[in-house]
Parts: structure tokens; C-alpha cells; sequence
């Protein structure tokens, strides 16, 4: 598989001249041999052979792939600080708590969400968590493994598609990390394993790859809502969850130019002045820009 080096537009650039070349070389085989009619439809052949050629060449090029947005349009995914700013909380539970960066609802019904606006297209919404469906017991844990675990009734949901939250017992940890997990432990067959059933207990475990969702949908008015939601109210459930991301899917389109209304701007001490780049081009998939500066005085 060709691969392009350097900038887009020299990876264009390098790609037309490629294709002149090679269609230049078949039309001079093509009046040379114009007379030979057994080479006349090789030729032919190759030039159809060429073209499918240099058509799969250029949309491997251009391929689609999945582009991380998170920070474009999503708030607050991580729960910066132990605040869940920029979401809305809805229903009912015994706990909402935010710590450890995580969020949890317990003993409860609740709808937690946020709405943004962004550009028509094809999205993935993913987030690590877990659902547990009532209090921790053998039964519970016996019969998810049997494939008969209670119902989980806590959805990731974005727009109108949803997916339940992953079971909390479909993970598990070898040891009883921070003196914070409930114990499975089964007497006939002497197996056991560790479950979290703290904050801090979860946030390890999320750390770890462990309990992740996903989710994908298709945006058509330019408004995605995601979130969290479970309508029914049982005893010891409880939903935790952390660490959102968003990405959108298609073609990258890369900023190729950053430039600045000034090059040079004199400030006197305490004063401020924004300054706004222009980028281009003005569709550039992540137009995001940061930048450091230092006194060296």
C-alpha cells in the first residue's frame, strides 16, 4: 500500500502528477501501436486496469477514520475536579455523588445528559462504567455467569439510539483493592473474586480499561444529546461511570496555515489583549490551537 509522506497537499500534489505521468506513458504506447489491433486492446485493458487503479489509489488516500472531538464539543468528560459542570442531573437516587472523577447514582431513577451543537454526520459516544441491577450477592453473580443475570436497566443513550451499560460483574479483580470490594466466593468449588463497590474501587478499575460502552449514531439537525439514564427504581442499584469521548467519522481535512492579525504587539504590565489566529481552511477538522508563552527577562 502506497503511503503519502509530508502534507496533504503535497500528497495531492505528488498523486496528479503521478497520474499525468503514467496516462501520458499509455496514450504514447496507444498511438504507437495504433496500427496492431492485438496491441491496441492490451493497451486498452491496461488503461482500464490503470484507471481502477489509480481510482483505489486515491480513496486510500482520502480514507474515512474515526477523529477524536471530544474536546470540540463535549463538557467536561472526565469530571475535572470532582464537578460535573456542564451536565444535567434529573430523577431521584440516594446518592449522586461526584469524586474520584467519576459519577455515580445509587438507589435510585435518573437522567444525567448534556446537549451540544455540532455538525451533521456519523458519531461514536463512548464512556467506562457499570450497572449494578440490585445489591451484590452469590445468586446474582452465579446467574449473570449462566447468562440469567437480573436486567440491566441503566442505558448510555445518544439521540435515539441506546445500549445498556455493562453488568458490573462482568469484570472483576483478584484482590480486595483498598479494602473497598465485595467478595464472591463460592463453597462449593472454592472460586472467588472481587467486585468494586466503592467510588475509588470503580475509578481504579476504569483505569484499567475495564467496563467500557460505546455507542454510535448518525446526527441530522446538528443536535446530539448523550447521556446516562435508568427510569427504574431498585433497591441497591447503581450506576458509575467516567471518562467520556467523542469522535466523529469521516475524512480529516488538516489545517494548513495559521496566521495572526499582528506579528509583533507591545503590552505594558497588566495589560491583556486577545489576540484571534485565522485558520486555514476555514473547514479544518480540528481547528484547535494552544500555545505557551514565557518572559525570558
Amino acid at each position: 500500500m502506497l503511503r503519502p509522506k509530508g502534507s496533504a497537499a503535497k500528497a495531492r500534489e505528488t498523486l496528479f502528477k503521478t497520474k499525468n505521468l503514467r496516462i501520458t506513458w499509455i496514450f504514447r504506447i496507444f498511438a504507437r501501436n495504433y496500427a496492431n489491433h492485438k496491441t491496441m486492446k492490451r493497451t486498452i485493458r491496461y488503461i482500464f486496469a490503470l484507471t481502477g487503479l489509480l481510482l483505489t489509489l486515491n480513496c486510500t488516500l482520502r480514507a474515512a477514520e474515526w477523529i477524536d472531538v471530544t474536546d470540540l464539543y463535549l463538557k467536561n468528560p472526565n469530571f475535572t475536579s470532582n464537578s460535573n459542570s456542564g451536565w444535567t442531573m434529573e430523577g431521584y437516587a440516594g446518592s449522586t455523588a461526584c469524586n474520584y472523577g467519576c459519577q455515580e447514582f445509587w438507589q435510585g431513577y435518573w437522567n444525567f445528559y448534556q446537549t451540544m451543537s455540532l455538525p451533521n454526520g456519523h458519531y461514536r459516544i463512548s464512556v467506562y462504567g457499570y450497572h449494578r441491577p440490585e445489591a451484590n450477592s452469590n445468586n446474582e453473580v452465579e446467574n449473570y455467569n449462566n447468562g440469567n443475570g437480573t436486567e440491566v436497566t441503566s442505558y448510555l443513550y445518544a439521540n435515539n439510539d441506546d445500549t445498556p451499560l455493562v453488568n458490573i460483574y462482568s469484570n472483576s479483580l483478584s484482590t480486595n483493592l483498598y479494602n473497598g470490594c465485595w467478595r464472591y466466593y463460592n463453597r462449593n468449588t472454592g472460586n472467588q473474586a472481587y467486585y468494586p463497590n466503592t467510588m475509588e474501587t470503580a475509578s481504579y478499575c476504569f483505569g484499567q480499561g475495564m467496563y467500557y460502552n460505546e455507542l454510535e449514531t448518525d446526527v441530522t439537525d446538528g443536535t446530539l444529546t448523550v447521556g446516562i439514564r435508568n427510569e427504574y427504581y431498585v433497591a441497591n442499584n447503581w450506576s458509575i461511570f467516567t471518562n467520556w469521548k467523542l469522535e466523529w467519522y469521516g475524512d480529516k481535512v488538516l489545517v494548513e496555515s495559521i496566521t495572526f492579525p499582528t506579528r509583533t504587539i507591545q503590552l505594558v504590565e497588566g495589560e491583556k489583549r486577545q489576540l484571534t489566529p485565522i485558520i486555514e481552511p476555514a473547514d479544518a477538522t480540528l481547528p484547535k490551537l494552544s500555545w505557551r508563552s514565557a518572559s525570558t527577562g
